[in-house]
């Protein structure tokens, strides 16, 4: 370029800018995810319970796109509904009282009395005749069809044998019953 002349300009008439100027794109930082998914521990006396063998290896691979909330017995899912007397509900509690929120597996890993108590407990306390007001489903053993009959009527969207579950699993039989959930 002579000295004074003006620079070129590109075909398309605008100026292009040096390199040091140009910016550069950034992927955004994702969210820390809230609870996208309310685990419940469900054993014969309700006490404090431990994640069977298989859903600690599905929660130590992780949960595809989930972040969980462990609850140890039903008892204790019902305390967090509840919150503590006078006080604001906790993060748990407002989530889940929520139309639509994250969706709710139960982990009966000694068979569905248990599951059914609790949902019964929701039902009456709340006085949801159609079930809770967010998606559930069951980690348990095989199902016989009395079995199956009597979650669906209890609200239940989406079950999957417990023996067999994997981070992958368990993300798939919550979208499943979200999916469910959202169409009824």
């Amino acid at each position: 370029m002579r000295p004074g002349a003006a620079p070129r300009r590109p075909p398309s008439g605008r100026v292009a800018a040096p390199p040091a100027t140009r910016a550069v794109a950034h992927p955004p930082t994702p969210p820390t995810p809230m609870t996208s998914l309310h685990l419940v521990l469900i054993d014969p006396s309700d006490g404090p319970a431990a994640p069977p063998a298989a859903l600690r290896r599905a929660l130590d691979a992780g949960v595809p796109g989930r972040a969980a909330t462990l609850h140890a017995g039903g008892a204790a899912f019902l305390r967090a509904l509840a919150g503590p007397p006078g006080a604001a509900p906790a993060v748990e509690a407002v989530d889940l009282a929520e139309k639509g929120g994250p969706p709710v597996v139960f982990c009966a890993g000694q068979g569905i009395g248990g599951v059914l108590d609790v949902l019964r407990e929701i039902a009456t306390a709340g006085g949801a005749a159609d079930g809770p007001p967010w998606p559930v489903a069951v980690l348990g053993p095989p199902l016989d069809a009395d079995a199956h009959a009597a979650l669906v009527e209890a609200g239940v969207q989406a079950w999957a044998d417990l023996g067999a579950i994997d981070g992958r699993g368990l993300a798939a039989l919550a979208d499943r019953a979200a999916a469910r959930w959202r169409r009824e």
